[in-house]
This record gives C-alpha cells, structure tokens and sequence, in this order.
C-alpha cells in the first residue's frame, strides 16, 4: 500500500487507531471537571426523576378520597310514616360520619356550598334538600326526591368527575335501601305495610294472576285430551316403525334387483355385434341380390347364344352333308355338337330357373336382413340408454343408506313418542299444582293490593323505580376535556419554550467589553430578548386555544395577561439558573419542571397526591399559573386571578434580582459572540 497517498493514509490501521484513542482520551478528560460530572449524573438520573415525580404524585389517587374536600348540606326536614319519624338525610349524614368517603364539611345552606366552591375551599358540594324524606317516601315520578351535586368543572375537571360518579352510585344505593326498607315492611306485617309496586301494577297482576288460573283449567284438561292422543299416537308409531323396516328391506332388495338388472343388461349389450359389422352385413346383402340379378341376366344370354349356336350347329351338319369325302363324317360331327347343344341349351334352361330362384330367395334373404340389423342398432342404442338410466352402484348405496336412516329414524320416533307421552302425564300432574298455586297466588295478590293502597296509594310506577334522583349543577362549566385541562398543559408549554431559548441563546455569555458594566445593566441586556420571546410565546399559545381549538374564554384580555406574566416569570426563573449554574442550569430547569407537574394539581386534585406535594404546592410558579388560567379562562374560584398574578410577578421579581446579584457571567470577545446553537 502507497502511503503517500493522503487518501489511502487515512486508511492506514494504525493510524486509525492512534485517533481514535486521541480522541476518546480527549473526550474522557473532560470528565476531570467536577460541574460536568455532576451534569452527566444528572442526565442520567433527570428520566428517573421524572418517573419517580410523577407516578408517586399519582399513586393511589382514589385511595386518598379521604382528604378531597367536600361540602355536605343537609336540611332535610324529614317525614312522619305510620307513625314514626323517619329522616333519610340524617341517616345520610351519619353514614358518612361513620364512613367517610371524602373529607366532608358540614355547611348550613346551599349558598354556602356554592361559595365554597367558587372560592376552591371544597372541589363538590352536595346538597339534601328539606323536603328529602317526604318526596322519596312519597315516591311519585312527577315529584322525585333530588339530591342536588355542585361541582366546579373548571376548578378540576378530575374532581368533577369523581363528584359525579359518587352522586350516581350514591342516589342508586338509597334507591335500593329504600326498596330493601319497603320489602322488609311486606315481610314483617304483609297485611298492613305491604307491598311497593304499583296500585295499577297489581291491578294487572291480579288480572293476570286470574287468567292464569284459568288457564291453568284449560291445560289440565287439554293435557288429559293431550295424553290420550299420545297413546293412540304410540300405537300408530310402533305400526310406522314396522312399516318403515319393511320399507327399508324392500328398498336393500330392490337396490339389489337393480344391481343384478344392470349387470344382465350389460351382458347383453356387449355380446350384441358392433354397429359397423351391422352395417357391412346389410351392405353385403344388398350386394349379393345384385350379383344374383346379374348371374340371372347372363345365364338369360347364355342360354341365348346356345339356342344360337344350335342352329349353327344344324346349319353346319345340313351344310358339310353335301360335301364330298369327310362330308359324313363332318356331318355326322356337327350332328353330335348339335345334340351337345341341345343338352348345353336344355342345360342352361334348368340353371336359368335355378337362377330365378336364387334371385328371389336372395331378394327375399334381403329383406330379413335389412330390418335385422336396424332393429340390432337400435337394440344396441335401447340398451346403452337402459344402462345409462339404470342406478349406479353409488346411488343404490345411497338407496341402501337412506333406507337404514329410515329404519332408525322410525326407532328414534317411536322412542321420541314414548318420551312425549311420559312428559305429557307429567304435564297434567303439573297442571294441576300449577292450578293450585295460582289460586294461592291470586289470594296473596288480593292481599298485596289492599296493603299497598293502604299503605302507599299515591306512589306511581316511576316514583317507586327511582325515589332518589341526582341533579347536577356546574357552576362553571367546560366545553370537554381538553378544554378542562388546557390551563394545565398551557402552563406546561410556557415552560417548555423557556428551555428550548437556551438551547438557540447563550443565557451566560455576554461580549468582552461589557465586563466593565454594572450587574443589572449586564442582566437587562441577557433578559431583554428571551422576554419578548416570551411575550410572544404567551400571545400564541392564548391564539391557538382560542382558534385552533374554539376554547371559550370567559375573560379572553386576562386569559392573555396572565399568560404573559407566567410566561415572563419561567424565562426569569430559568435565566437565574442558567446565569448561576450554566449549562447545569438547564437540567436543574426540566428537574423542576417535572416535580411542578407533580404537584401542580393540573390532572387530579392535589390532595389526593402524597403530604410532600401538598406542602410544596402553593409555592410553586407552575401552580400559580394553572389558577390564574382556571379563574381567567372558566371564573373558576370566584374569578379570582389577581392572588396568582401577583405571586407570579413576587416570584419573577425574586428571581430577577437573585440574577442580578449572583449571576456568573462569561465574557467572551465579540468576534466570538454567536448563538448557541450550531447552524451549519
């Protein structure tokens, strides 16, 4: 390898290696500085931190009820029954005290509560009005007995919640004591203090109770109509079941039958000759009448030509008679080819007829076989189309299924019959205690509909399903969840974007020839710009909420101030930490934003974290802003805003001047002076 080469030096091992180990030592020595360490400690335990805040602030939220604020008003003036005073309220009250489900705190009227709650002492309130008792003892639907729940959806959306919930498990459980009281009063004097249905409820349950009773009648007789038809029902059964075995055996002989059928025709059908020798056999025959119409026509000029020759053959012997010499002989010659002839001719006559009938015979031969062979062609096609709609072995098999299926079908009917028979003697027996009973059921009816006339003639249907009825008043309503806890991650964005000005400004450095001017001086000049950021950050965040996401604000300019002041409170915190600590400043910055997330009380209600959260709560900027929003944006605790604000601005003053005092300034030459982040 070149190493000349400065390209192919760089790739040279051991130069490689010396690098990266100048390097890593160089990285490692910084560690030699003691803030650095402790920054990395820090970022390594900032996650856990958060981790550690947030899940033990909300640890057992629901488990800790028993702190959460709430205020009781109680004055229920209760209600005489039969005698007797009953309070349901005072009962009420003196179940909480026994358990308490909340922090509860008794309060003499409703507008009490309802300024309670505005001021954010309690987070619900709940109120039993004085006519309590009599409504829900009274039990009528058009004049129900409410329970009236205050909540304050602004002030904590969570507590609103759970303040809801409570009311409808709590009107629910008073429903069902109250039901639990009035049949316990049935059991103990059924004649007196009966039931809590409805007068025209049991009217139509004694109506009912009636025409059961006749029903009943109607099927005791009917079950004994109902368990005759049965028995000649059994008996026609076991007759359906014989005939459906015999059916079935008939069914296995005649898929058998059909098996064997098949199998004949089929013999048959391939020992018949194939079609095309039928056909050659009729064309044979045909040809052979022509050749014997021919042979008949030839021996016809055979015979002809001999009759001919004949002649000549007298002719001849009349003729060489005359010449002299050989003529005797000659003549005596042609006289025996003469009578050859006549033998030849008298021949010939005989193979004439014997021609004729050969011919007739042949045509009569013809004849036969024509229509011979087209009936065997068609005897074959008879066949072929017989075995083709002959069953095959699968469907006589299936045949044979079926028929077995039949026969245990006709078994399970017979079975199902003995079974229904047996049940409808059961039927009649139970005919009759059902009978019975509904007689002893119209009694107790008639019974139940005096008692309850007496007792509750007035309560209707509705009133008595649900005595207890929960009526809701929000005194400062939301639009929904996020618009509930929008002050909370509001307040969460202004700090973020307190942070993210330190990652693009130095919050330390000022330039070298300002090491000469006053503290303050130096801090007006570091705070001026993330100021206005913050001004602005505050102005878009409000912007957003409101038309982005259409968030009604109730005071829209002091929704607006009180951003800004937050917003211009975290950049002053964060700017202490940062001129004191430096960079270190910023890490300690999220550390106090996740225990403030912690504490704030933004999601659930404060009380409901651990005691340390409590104790540092209303110390916290974080929580002074969330309020401030809750009262600007939704006049949650009477609208009041100023409290938090001017802790805001106490807390921004203090960290302005602890700044100007303490901060550490780093001065560097304007050459130098630049952002802090690396643009490239």
């Amino acid at each position: 390898m070149n190493l000349s080469n400065p390209v192919l030096s760089k790739l040279d091992p051991k130069r490689c290696r010396y690098w990266l180990s100048l390097g890593i030592k160089a990285e490692l020595a910084l560690f030699r500085r003691p803030l650095l360490v402790l920054s990395t400690l820090a970022i390594v335990l900032v996650p856990s931190l958060y981790a550690v805040f947030y899940v033990s602030s909300f640890w057992d939220p629901y488990g800790h009820l028993d702190r959460l604020p709430v205020a009781l008003v109680n004055v229920d003036r209760g209600s005489d029954r039969d005698g007797r005073s009953v309070n349901l309220g005072d009962a009420m009250v003196n179940t909480f005290e026994r358990q308490p489900p909340f922090h509860i705190i008794r309060l003499s009227s409703k507008q009490a509560a309802a300024e309670a709650l505005r001021r954010g002492e309690v987070y619900f309130a709940l109120i039993i009005p004085a006519d309590f008792s009599e409504r829900a003892l009274t039990a009528q639907e058009d004049k129900p007995a409410n329970i009236t729940l205050q909540v304050a959806e602004g002030a904590n959306y969570t507590s609103a919640i759970i303040g809801k919930r409570f009311g409808v498990e709590l009107a629910h459980t008073l429903n069902e004591q109250l039901n639990r009281e009035r049949w316990a009063a049935i059991a103990s004097n059924p004649a007196t203090t009966t039931n809590v249905s409805v007068l025209s409820a049991i009217g139509k349950l004694r109506n009912g109770g009636r025409k059961i009773n006749e029903g009943a009648t109607h099927v005791q007789e009917g079950s004994g109509r109902l368990d005759n038809g049965l028995d000649q029902a059994v008996v026609g059964a076991k007759r359906l079941t014989n005939g459906m075995e015999q059916l079935a055996d008939a069914s296995v002989t005649l898929s058998n039958g059909m098996g064997r059928i098949a199998a004949g025709v089929q013999e048959m059908h391939d020992r018949l000759p194939p079609a095309n020798k039928l056909k050659e056999l009729a064309i044979g025959s045909k040809a052979v009448v022509g050749g014997a119409e021919k042979l008949k026509e030839g021996i016809d000029q055979l015979i002809v030509g001999g009759l001919r020759l004949e002649q000549g053959a007298g002719q001849l012997r009349q003729g060489v008679d005359k010449l002299p010499f050989a003529g005797s002989r000659l003549s005596e010659g042609a006289a025996q080819l003469e009578a050859g002839m006549a033998k030849l001719n008298a021949g010939l006559d005989q193979a004439a007829n014997g021609g004729r009938e050969l011919h007739a015979g042949l045509e009569q031969l013809d004849g036969g076989i024509q229509p011979l062979t087209s009936g065997l062609v068609q005897l074959e096609n008879g066949l072929q189309t017989m075995i083709e709609q002959l069953p095959t072995v699968e469907q006589r098999s299936h045949v044979t299924a079926a028929a077995g299926q039949l026969r245990d079908a006709g078994t399970e009917l017979n079975n199902g019959l003995t079974r229904l028979h047996d049940g409808s003697r059961q039927l009649s027996e139970g005919s009759k205690e059902l009978k019975a009973g509904t007689a002893e059921m119209v009694a107790g009816l008639d019974r139940l509909h005096a008692g309850f006339t007496k007792g509750f003639g007035n309560a209707d249907a509705g009133g008595l399903a649900a005595s207890v009825r929960l009526n809701v008043e929000s005194i400062n309503p939301v639009q929904n969840n996020g618009a509930a806890y929008s002050p909370y991650f509001a307040a969460l964005s202004l700090w973020v974007g307190g942070i993210m000005m330190t990652f693009v400004f130095h919050f330390r450095r000022l330039i070298e020839p300002m090491r000469g001017a006053p503290r303050w001086v130096c801090w007006l000049v570091k705070a001026v710009v993330p100021l206005g950021l913050g001004v602005l950050q505050a102005a878009v965040i409000v912007a957003v909420l409101r038309v982005a996401f259409g968030i009604v604000f109730t005071h829209p300019w002091l929704v607006w101030l009180v951003a800004t002041i937050g917003s211009l409170t975290f950049v002053t915190v964060i700017l202490l930490l940062m001129a004191v600590l430096g960079d270190a400043g910023r890490l300690l910055a999220v550390v106090l934003l996740i225990l403030q997330l912690a504490a704030a009380g933004g999601i659930y209600p404060v009380e409901l974290s651990g005691r340390f959260y409590q104790t540092i709560h209303s110390f916290l900027p974080f929580t002074a802003l969330v309020t401030a929003f809750r009262a600007t944006m939704f006049s949650s605790f009477g609208g009041v805003w100023l409290a938090a604000a001017v802790q805001l601005a106490v807390t921004s003053c203090g960290a302005s001047v602890l700044a100007v005092l303490l901060a550490r300034w780093k001065y560097i030459p304007s050459e130098s002076y630049g952002p802090a982040v690396d643009f490239p």
